[in-house]
């Protein structure tokens, strides 16, 4: 029965006299634009409850790219209403033009990729910057078939050596494999996350197996960001996956690589609205060479037991991670590079990974001293300070979120050149994967020596070229000038995979060695970061409803009114210099609007009948934009 518009769950099965799954399936709440009748749909109703709900209590929008133009993206108050919730926007088979689309929404640029899935969501971090993330996954399996070993004089020239598994795989639709791994991954991400709503971006962990957030490993630590450093935050997460198979064998290689881009505005009393940009990036991530699910792969030629009392047949000679490059670009000029982390000259099993920097900006200056300066001439304060009537100052931010990683048996050493951040990591035991000799004379790929019979068999590869290999690199960018254009990034990576077999045997020992090494260069995407989100735009008025002048005990509605739209949605420091005018900590404006509203506590604390008491409020946006409000007690 084909499902209508994705609403239809797995109640059928059930209904049909299908037994009931040991362990229910979570629960999401989903709200649909579109049929919904994409085929990656259909495998995640396999692994999660879907329940029909309005967008207000929705965990999920999901969009269907067969059914919903970009110009439908673009212009639905549905999609809007997800975003500004904070909630995921799911687009399933997308044209360019409708990836796009929704990023537009979320303030980013995409490339002409081929994508099966992108999905967006919008946060604040507890400092009220804006959070971006977009997670995305390919629409194609890619297939390799690496070279066959030599004949050998057990077989004909037509008949290699053929490659099998320790165990028979099933029989599996690639395309079908891909949707179901894509399908586990998006439902791992928003089960995690439904039901809680728009919670502070700092409070998210990933779900990658290392249990710990990958991006915030090499991201940089904005913790202790000054409320007026003009920042934003964008997270690009992408999974993919390569078959690698000969024969009746394969093996499914994953890589995940998260970025996190976050962008610093570095301005000063001078130059309230900017000097430069900063760019810092973390580029983290793992790959694996097999599904755990999976078998490895051997090359049958023999029941040969060595000296440890294992087979051939026993042995893991199929393809294991070798080594990793992975680097980050602009895709544009105007743009230099300052650092790249790990900067290791040479190999090395431990690296660091980070950033660290000082960014000048403009800041508030002390409430005290900006209610003596506002009230005096020259703006001078009761100390001999110079402040100027704006309340601004100049001020210094320095972070440091650098970390030590250790890669056992593994080394890394950089490969950064120009403005490209670029990384090598390698295996180095027991296979000295870097050798310059071949690899079938070094001991340590196979057991050359050191044994009392040297079998010559491959030795077996460490565990994170087994398992799974973690990186975390980090590069740091800033502009020449000041720019409101889109400046693209591209992450790449490059896995190479090795296998290392025994093609023929003298006795027990091996006398003709196999080792080839099998490279794949990931396919993925650009992301365009708008470096104008940063630029601040001058505040034009600040206004108070009913008046500058109230009776204590009013409330009173302060208007901020900005010259031109919000780049990005704003969340802006205020301040009140007496306590008689209480003022909210921030107030919020959105992208595209020009104007936000907060709201005035008053009180007549201490004034005596028919006393009054003036204050100062500001909203600092790049400078501080003040006006007095009086109170009276009549």
């Amino acid at each position: 029965m084909r499902r209508h518009g994705w609403l239809v769950v797995g109640v059928l099965a059930l209904a049909a006299g299908a037994a009931a799954p040991a362990v229910a399936a979570p629960d999401l709440d989903v709200h649909v634009v579109g049929d919904a009748e994409d085929p990656l749909l259909d495998e995640l109703d396999d692994v999660v409850d879907v329940d029909p709900a309005r967008v207000a209590e929705a965990d999920v929008v999901v969009v269907d790219g067969d059914e919903v133009t970009a110009g439908r993206i673009l212009r639905s108050r549905k999609i809007r209403a997800a975003l500004d919730r904070g909630i995921w926007v799911l687009l399933v088979g997308p044209s360019h033009g409708d990836r796009n689309a929704l990023a537009d929404l979320a303030g980013l640029d995409a490339d002409r990729h081929d994508v099966a899935a992108t999905m967006v969501r919008i946060r604040q971090d507890r400092r009220g910057d804006q959070v971006v993330h977009i997670r995305e996954w390919p629409a194609t399996f890619t297939q390799i078939t690496p070279p066959s070993p030599p004949p050998t004089p057990d077989h004909d020239d037509d008949d290699p050596p053929a490659m099998e598994p320790l165990r028979e795989p099933g029989d599996h639709d690639d395309n079908a494999v891909l949707r179901q791994l894509t399908a586990k991954a998006i439902a791992r991400v928003l089960t995690r996350d439904a039901g809680r709503g728009r919670r502070d971006a700092d409070d998210e962990k990933d779900d990658d197996r290392r249990g710990r957030s990958a991006r915030a490993a090499s991201a940089t630590d904005v913790r202790s960001l000054p409320p007026e450093v003009q920042h934003m935050r964008v997270i690009h997460t992408w999974d993919d996956h390569v078959n690698v198979h000969r024969g009746g064998c394969q093996q499914t290689v994953t890589i995940h690589l998260s970025t996190t881009y976050d962008v610093f505005l570095q301005n000063s009393i001078s130059r309230p609205f900017g000097e430069r940009q900063w760019i810092a990036a973390g580029v983290d991530g793992w790959t694996t060479p097999k599904l755990s699910s999976q078998p490895w792969c051997v090359v049958q030629t023999a029941d040969v037991t060595n000296v440890s009392g294992r087979t051939t047949s026993e042995l893991v000679t199929g393809w294991w991670t070798a080594a990793l490059d992975t680097s980050l670009a602009p895709r544009t000029d105007g743009i230099a590079l300052r650092q790249a982390l790990p900067e290791t000259a040479n190999a090395s099993t431990e690296y660091t990974s980070g950033t660290s920097f000082k960014l000048g900006f403009s800041a508030r200056a002390r409430t005290s001293l900006l209610a003596e300066a506002a009230q005096s001439e020259g703006g001078t304060s009761h100390d001999g300070s110079s402040v100027p009537l704006d309340g601004s100052v100049d001020a210094e931010w320095s972070v440091s979120s650098s970390a030590k990683y250790t890669v056992s048996n593994w080394s890394v050493r950089s490969l950064t050149s120009g403005n490209s951040a670029a990384w090598r990591f390698y295996a180095r035991d027991p296979c000295d994967t870097e050798s310059a000799s071949d690899l079938t004379t070094v001991n340590g790929c196979f057991a050359l020596s050191g044994e009392l019979v040297n079998s010559g068999l491959p030795a077996q590869p460490n565990e994170l070229s087994k398992g799974q290999m973690p990186f975390r690199t980090s590069g740091l960018w800033y502009t020449d000038e000041v720019r409101r254009d889109t400046v693209a990034f591209r992450p790449a990576a490059q896995t190479d995979l090795l296998e290392a077999s025994c093609l023929g045997f003298f006795g027990a020992v091996c006398t003709r060695r196999f080792a080839n090494r099998t490279t794949h260069a990931w396919s993925m995407p650009a992301l365009g970061l708008d470096l104008g989100a940063v630029v601040p735009v001058r505040i034009a008025s600040l206004a108070f409803d009913p008046g500058d002048d109230v009776t204590a005990g009013t409330k009173v509605t302060a208007i901020v009114a900005l010259e031109s739209p919000a780049p990005t949605d704003l969340s802006l420091p205020v301040t009140s210099d007496i306590r008689n005018v209480t003022v909210p900590a921030r107030v919020d404006i959105r992208a595209g609007d020009t104007t936000g509203t907060f709201t005035i506590l008053t009180r007549d604390n201490a004034l005596k009948p028919g006393d009054h008491e003036t204050g100062v409020i500001s909203v600092f946006y790049a400078k501080g934009f003040s006006e007095q409000l009086t109170v009276r007690r009549p």
